[in-house]
């Protein structure tokens, strides 16, 4: 569907979006994760916008030094937020643009790669 990632095994794509400011400041921005596959391990990461390319089951949008920012595991209705500091765990920075997505564990998904990708988040930091 538009802005989700690539179906997986629950069938659906994964959808990110954030919420708060893209004040580095205010240190308030929150990743939130809807739609991925219920009860899975997944990794909210950072990176630098690149364009799209495959990777497991998804597309990568974020390239350069990908950072891994929190691990979560995604409820029953397969979603997840971030609860630490984006600005510390990443490399945010006033003037810097950072994608962020969610790579999670699908064992069972279409291509039958262990794990995909939500939709990328980009971030222009001020």
């Amino acid at each position: 569907g538009s802005g989700q990632g690539c179906r997986h095994s629950a069938g659906t794509g994964a959808h990110l979006r954030a919420t708060g400011s893209a004040q580095v400041a205010a240190d308030d921005l929150v990743l939130r994760l809807s739609e991925g596959p219920p009860g899975t391990v997944a990794l909210f990461i950072e990176g630098a916008p690149v364009p799209a390319k495959p990777f497991q089951d998804g597309l990568l949008c974020a390239g350069g030094q990908v950072i891994r920012l929190q691990p979560v595991v995604l409820g029953p209705s397969g979603a997840g937020t971030s609860s630490v500091s984006i600005v510390s765990q990443g490399q945010a920075a006033p003037g810097v643009s950072r994608v962020y997505q969610t790579w999670f564990r699908d064992p069972g998904g279409p291509c039958g790669k262990g794990s995909n990708l939500s939709s990328a988040v980009r971030v222009d930091w001020q």
